[in-house]
């Protein structure tokens, strides 16, 4: 097929040995399945009727591979198809990969996107992918790593984003903090200058803190499925612990084996 962007797109963007590795990636998570409604066998007048493309494509992205040249240069065909998987864009036509709106677009529905083409120098286009997927700040170039409002941006997206960017920007403080209060191990990724700080100790505490209000709120939960499973035996177990004749109460039907219950779980 004409119209190929290997020339377009990053080694680890298009080609066999990338397609394998996917299929591989696809097998070992279970999450791979044959094309559906495949048109690879198809004549290539079907594979140029556009209806019958957009139907293929709209089942299963990965059938824009088998279109025709001229259907691959389609972007509308091109975005139904990026939306099943990013990695269909290899086989867009440079004149698609080389439109910037198209790019725009592209990059909204999955940054990752933005491996493709030729536009990892534009901001705009930039911003655009890392705001949708962060970590994708990983294939750009070390000027862009090293953009404060890029930087944060894909943090703010995906706090690991932090791994990638630059050494002068993993010791901002700003852009640490929105990693870590959201994803606290990320903090690894930082300046050994800040997480060595107390400023990283506080940051450590206030983690803890939100560690067990999830815990607490478990706990909550918890309890309230033991309420739902053995019902008014939970007020017994509760009147138990602060009436002054608990034997009374927890003489109640039901209440022991709540007590177990609650026991057995801590709570």
């Amino acid at each position: 097929m004409g119209g190929g962007v290997a020339a377009q797109c990053e080694p680890s963007c298009g080609g066999y040995r990338v397609r394998k590795e996917r299929e591989r990636v696809l097998w070992s998570t279970n999450a791979y399945k044959p094309v559906n409604m495949s048109i690879e066998y198809e004549s290539e007048a079907q594979r140029a009727n556009r209806g019958v493309v957009l139907k293929a494509v709209a089942e299963d992205g990965r059938n824009f591979e088998f279109a025709s040249d001229s259907l691959r240069a389609d972007p509308e065909l091109a975005l139904i198809a990026l939306e099943t998987d990013w990695h269909v864009l290899q086989f867009a036509s440079r004149e698609l990969l080389s439109s910037r709106e198209f790019m725009m677009r592209a990059v909204a529905i999955d940054g990752r996107a933005l491996r493709c083409g030729g536009f990892k120098n534009d901001r705009e286009v930039v911003f655009a992918a890392v705001a949708n997927f962060g970590s994708v700040i990983g294939h750009l170039s070390d000027a862009m790593r090293d953009d404060y409002e890029v930087v944060i941006t894909a943090v703010e997206n995906e706090p690991i984003a932090l791994r990638f960017a630059s050494n002068r920007l993993k010791n901002n403080y700003a852009i640490v903090t929105k990693a870590v209060v959201r994803k606290f191990f990320v903090h690894a990724f930082a300046s050994k200058e800040i997480q060595t700080s107390d400023f990283m100790e506080k940051i450590k505490t206030r983690s803890r803190g939100k560690g067990l209000w999830y815990i607490l709120k478990l706990k909550w939960m918890m309890r309230n499925f033991v309420a739902w499973r053995f019902g008014n035996a939970v007020a017994a177990h509760d009147a138990a612990h602060f009436a002054p004749d608990g034997k009374a109460v927890m003489a109640a039907p039901g209440a022991q084996e709540a007590k177990r219950k609650f026991e057995e779980m801590g709570l």
